[in-house]
């Protein structure tokens, strides 16, 4: 039996994200990882900018999940040793608009 875990995270501002958004969303991805989830959904929950992390693990499993952030070619190394991506935090007010998620 699966059991499922949501974080919702609150963040200001209709016309992006604030910029603590990101690394809030990364934090708390690597908090459902380190509880033995694995990211299943992601998205932006509303209008007011709200991130929505959907996390899925077996009943009972105890084993940390393995989970990289980062943006552009970072990627690509991760991905190279495994790592594939679970949700992408997108931000277009920002240089570097998308921040990614990714899970072994």
């Amino acid at each position: 039996m699966a059991s499922r875990r949501r974080h919702r995270l609150r963040e200001p501002g209709r016309d992006g994200l604030d910029p603590g958004a990101t690394a809030a969303a990364a934090a708390a991805a690597a908090s459902l990882a380190a509880q033995s989830y694995i990211i299943t959904a992601s998205g932006r929950a509303d209008d007011d900018g709200d991130v929505l992390l959907v996390g899925t693990r077996v009943q009972g499993d105890a084993l940390p999940r393995p989970l990289m952030s980062g943006q552009g070619l970072a990627t690509a190394t991760a991905m190279q040793q495994g790592y594939s991506i679970v949700a992408v935090i997108t931000d277009l007010t920002q240089v570097n608009a998308y921040t990614f998620l990714l899970q072994r």
